[in-house]
C-alpha cells in the first residue's frame, strides 16, 4: 500500500492523464481510434494505483483535488475540475479488478456531454439509466456544480450560503441520517439549531423564508429521539454515522432543550456541562436505556443470541461515537441491575466493552498471544484487521494474518474444523494487504491439500480456502500465484480423477472471477507475442469455466484487429478439450465469420470428431467458410477427409474445388471414385480446369469401373476438348486390352471427332508394345 506522498504523486499523474482523456474526447468520441491511446495510458496509471490501494477515489472539494483520503491542490488540473463539476460529478471511485473494457465504459459515462445529462434531469437520473458497475460516481454539492461556462450559480442568497459553510466547518453539514441529509433534518427542526433562540420564521439552511415544522423544544427532542431509535434499529455503518452526527447536532443546541430528556436525578448531574459533554451523556444514556429494554424484552429461544448481538453492535457504535467505553460500562452495570438483565449477558457485554476500550496495539498483542480463536475472538480479529488495513498499518495486519495460519504448524488433531472453515472469510478481509503473506499462505494450503487427500471434509475446506485466495489475488493481477494453485489442483485431478471429481476439479473453474477472466484476455492482447503468456493465458481460460470461455469467444467475435483475432484463435486452440463444445456450438451460428473461426479452432483443438463436425461447413453458403473448412480438413490428415471432400464437390466454389481435387489426387483414396464420377458426369458445364483435375483424380485411381467412366467422358461431346483429351490419355495409360477396346469403340462411334487421330496413335502404340 502506498504512503501518502506516493499516493499524491501517482494520483496527480493519473489526474493529468484523465484530464487529457477529457480533452481528447471533447474533439473525438470515446470509440474513436485517437482516444484509444489516452484511455489506455490513463487506465495503466489507474491500474497501478489500484494494485497498491485496492480503491482509488478522485474528485474535487472546495477547489482542492481529493485523492482517496488526501486533499491537495494542483492548478495544472483545473480543467479536469471544471469538467467534473460541469457534469455535477463530485468524485469518482474505482475498485481493484476494473478491466480496460469496464474502464472505457466508465469513461463514456463520466465524459458524457453536460447537455445530455441536463436533458435527463441531472446526474442522478442520468446515472439511473446507465450501468456504472465499474465505477461509483458521487454527485457534487449544489454549491460545487458549475454550468457550461465553468461558473457556479448558488441556489440561495449569499448570507444563507455563508451560514451553511460556517456550520459545515463546525462539523454539522451534510450529515447522513439513514438517508436524510443534514439540510432536511435542520429544516425540520427549524431555527432552533445553532442556538438562534427564537421560534419564529428564521432562515433555513437551504434558503431563506423556510418555516419551522417543529413547534417547540419538546418536539425537537422527540424528533432527535426518533432518529436515535431509527439508528439503533439498524446498527450498520450508515446508522453509526447517523447518531454520531446527531451527537454533533445536540452539542450545538441550547442546554435547556437537551436537559428535559434526562431524568430528574440525571438533570442535576449533567447540569452545567459543556455542550459536547452533554451530547455525549445524552447519547450514552439513550443507548444504555435502549439496550436494557431490548434485552429484557428478548425471547428466551435461540433468537436471544441474535438480539444480544444486535444490542452489542449498537453499544459498540455508541462507544465509537462518544469515545467513552469505561463510563458506558459503568452506566450499563447500574441500569442492568434495575432491569434485571441476566448476569451471563452482562458479563459478555462488559467483556466486549472492555475490548473496545483497548488500543489497537493492545488488541494486537492480545490476539497474537492466542494459538486458537473462539468465535467472538475471531470476530475481533476480523474487525481489528479491517481497522489496521484502513489505517495502513500493514505490518501489524500481516503479522496477524501469518499468526492465524500458524495453526497448520500444529498436529492435525489440534486444529479445529471451524478454524479452517473461517479462512475464506479472513482472506476476503485481507484482500487489500499487498505483502508476501499470500504466497506463504498458498504454500501452506497446497501442502495441506496434498497431505489431507484421505480426509474428504478437511480436503474440501482447504480447496475452498485456495479458491478464495486465488480469487483475491487475481483482483490484483497476481496470476502467477493463481497458476501455481491451479497446477496443484490439476495435478491431483490427473492423479486420481474419480476421487477429486467433486472437489478439485470443480474448484478449477472457480479460481477466477468473471472480471478477472476479462482482464486476463486484455493482458493477453497486450502480450500477444509472448509465448509464455500464451501458454499461461490458455491455462487460466481453461480453468475459468464456461463463463470465462464464453468471454474469449465473444471477444473474438467482436475484435476488429486482425492480429488480435489471430492471437485469440491461437490461445483458444491451446485451451484444449474444455473449449470443444463452445466451438462446436458456433458452427451453427448465423454469422459466417463466427463459423469460419469455429472451423479454425476445431482444427487447432484437434477435435477427435473433426470430420463429422466440419463436413456441414463444406456446403456453407459463404465461400470463405468453405475454404477454411477444406483447409482445416486437409491439414488434419484424418482418414475420412477424402470421403467428406468427395461428397461436397458439387457444392464447392470453383477455386475451392481445385484445392479439394488436388488433395483427392494426393490421397488416392478409392472410396471417392463414385463421388468424383458423379460430379464429372452431372456437371459437364463446369470450368474445364476443374473437370480436368477431376479426370486426373480418376486416372490416378485405376479400378474396374474407371475405364468405363473415362470412356463415357470421351464419348460425351458436351465436355470440352481438353477434358475429353485428358480422359483419352488416362484411358490409354491403363495399358489394358479392356481400355484399348473402349478406345476402339469410341473411334467407331465418333469417327469424325477431332480426337480420333490421337486415339489411333494410342491403339497402335498398344499393339506395337505387345508385339
Amino acid at each position: 500500500m502506498q504512503d501518502r506522498n506516493q499516493l499524491k504523486n501517482f494520483g496527480l499523474k493519473y489526474a493529468r492523464a484523465l484530464q487529457m482523456v477529457y480533452k481528447t474526447i471533447a474533439v473525438f468520441s470515446v470509440d474513436h481510434q485517437a482516444a484509444n491511446g489516452p484511455i489506455q495510458q490513463s487506465f495503466q496509471m489507474l491500474n497501478n494505483l489500484l494494485k497498491e490501494n485496492s480503491v482509488f477515489t478522485i474528485g474535487f472539494i472546495d477547489n482542492r483535488i481529493l485523492l482517496n483520503n488526501l486533499l491537495t491542490i494542483d492548478k495544472a488540473i483545473s480543467s479536469l475540475e471544471t469538467e467534473f463539476l460541469k457534469r455535477g460529478i463530485g468524485a469518482v471511485t474505482f475498485d481493484a479488478g476494473t478491466t480496460l473494457a469496464g474502464y472505457k465504459e466508465a469513461i463514456r459515462v463520466i465524459t458524457t456531454n453536460p447537455k445530455i445529462i441536463e436533458e435527463d434531469g441531472g446526474l442522478q437520473p442520468f446515472l439511473e439509466q446507465r450501468q456504472t458497475q465499474w465505477v461509483r460516481i458521487f454527485p457534487a454539492s449544489k454549491t460545487q456544480a458549475r454550468n457550461d461556462s465553468g461558473d457556479t450559480v448558488l441556489e440561495m442568497d449569499s448570507e444563507s450560503y455563508l451560514l451553511t459553510k460556517a456550520m459545515q466547518e463546525m462539523g454539522m453539514g451534510n450529515m447522513g441520517m439513514s438517508g436524510m441529509g443534514f439540510d432536511a433534518f435542520a429544516n425540520s427542526m427549524g431555527p432552533a439549531i445553532g442556538g438562534s433562540g427564537g421560534s419564529g420564521g428564521g432562515m433555513g439552511l437551504s434558503g431563506g423564508g423556510m418555516q419551522p415544522s417543529v413547534a417547540g423544544p419538546s418536539d425537537i427532542m422527540q424528533l432527535v429521539n426518533s432518529r436515535l431509535d431509527s439508528a439503533y434499529s439498524d446498527p450498520g455503518n450508515e446508522a453509526e454515522k447517523g447518531y454520531t452526527d446527531l451527537a454533533k447536532i445536540i452539542k450545538e443546541m441550547r442546554p435547556e432543550m437537551v436537559l428535559q430528556s434526562f431524568s430528574s436525578k440525571r438533570q442535576e448531574e449533567v447540569k452545567g456541562m459543556p455542550g459536547e459533554q452533554l451530547a455525549t451523556e445524552f447519547i450514552e444514556d439513550q443507548a444504555v436505556r435502549w439496550a436494557a429494554e431490548r434485552l429484557v424484552s428478548a425471547p428466551t429461544s435461540q433468537d436471544a443470541h441474535v438480539v444480544e448481538d444486535h444490542v452489542l453492535k449498537v453499544l459498540l457504535r455508541s462507544i465509537q461515537a462518544t469515545q467513552m467505553a469505561g463510563r458506558m460500562a459503568n452506566k450499563l452495570a447500574e441500569i442492568f441491575k434495575d432491569y434485571a438483565v441476566p448476569q451471563g449477558t452482562v458479563d459478555r457485554i462488559q467483556d466486549e466493552l472492555q475490548w473496545t476500550a483497548m488500543t489497537p496495539k493492545q488488541k494486537y498483542t492480545a490476539l497474537m498471544e492466542k494459538p486458537h480463536y473462539t468465535n467472538p475472538e475471531f470476530r475481533r480479529l476480523i474487525e481489528l484487521t479491517r481497522d489496521l488495513l484502513k489505517k495502513r498499518e500493514n505490518e501489524m495486519a500481516n503479522e496477524l494474518a501469518g499468526h492465524y495460519f500458524e495453526i497448520f504448524d500444529l498436529p492435525e488433531e489440534e486444529i479445529l474444523a471451524e478454524e479452517r472453515s473461517r479462512i475464506p472469510e479472513f482472506l476476503n478481509v485481507l484482500a487489500p494487504l499487498r505483502t508476501d503473506f499470500w504466497h506463504g499462505a498458498a504454500v501452506r494450503l497446497c501442502d495441506v491439500l496434498e497431505r489431507e487427500t484421505q480426509n474428504a471434509f478437511v480436503h474440501h475446506q482447504i480447496v475452498n480456502s485456495l479458491v478464495a485466495l486465488s480469487r483475491n489475488v487475481a483482483v490484483y493481477e497476481d496470476f502467477d500465484l493463481v497458476l501455481a494453485i491451479g497446477r496443484r489442483l490439476e495435478a491431483l485431478t490427473q492423479q486420481d480423477a474419480f476421487t477429486h471429481m467433486e472437489c478439485c476439479y470443480p474448484a478449477l473453474s472457480r479460481l477466477l472471477s468473471n472480471t478477472a477472466a476479462d482482464r486476463v484476455i486484455e493482458i493477453f492482447l497486450e502480450k500477444r507475442d509472448d509465448a509464455n503468456w500464451l501458454r499461461d493465458c490458455a491455462l487460466l481460460l481453461r480453468w475459468s469455466g464456461e463463463l470465462g470461455l464464453e468471454k474469449i469467444f465473444r471477444a473474438l467475435e467482436e475484435e476488429t484487429v486482425t492480429a488480435n483475432r489471430l492471437a485469440m484463435l491461437r490461445v483458444i486452440g491451446r485451451v484444449g478439450p474444455a473449449a470443444l463444445q463452445k466451438t462446436r456450438d458456433r458452427l451453427n451460428d448465423e454469422r459466417w465469420y463466427v463459423v469460419r473461426n469455429a472451423c479454425k479452432i476445431l482444427g487447432e483443438l484437434k477435435d477427435p470428431d473433426l470430420v463429422t463436425q466440419i463436413t456441414p461447413c463444406l456446403v456453407h453458403q459463404n465461400e470463405r467458410v468453405q475454404q477454411t473448412a477444406v483447409t482445416v480438413l486437409i491439414e488434419s490428415r484424418l482418414r475420412d477427409v477424402s470421403v467428406a471432400l468427395g461428397a461436397a464437390l458439387p457444392m464447392l466454389q470453383a477455386h475451392i474445388l481445385e484445392l479439394a481435387l488436388d488433395e483427392l489426387m494426393y490421397l488416392k483414396d478409392p472410396r471417392v471414385l463414385p463421388a468424383v464420377e458423379k460430379f464429372i458426369l452431372e456437371h459437364p458445364n463446369e470450368q474445364a480446369i476443374v473437370l480436368e483435375k477431376a479426370v486426373q483424380v480418376l486416372g490416378a485411381l485405376p479400378q474396374k469401373h474407371t475405364p468405363f467412366t473415362l470412356h463415357n467422358i470421351l464419348c460425351t461431346s458436351k465436355f470440352s476438348i481438353t477434358v475429353r483429351r485428358h480422359a483419352l490419355n488416362y484411358l490409354a495409360k491403363l495399358h489394358t486390352r479392356e481400355a484399348i477396346h473402349l478406345i476402339e469403340d469410341y473411334i467407331k462411334r465418333m469417327p469424325e471427332d477431332s480426337l480420333v487421330p490421337e486415339a489411333y496413335k494410342h491403339t497402335r502404340a498398344f499393339v506395337d508394345w505387345h508385339e
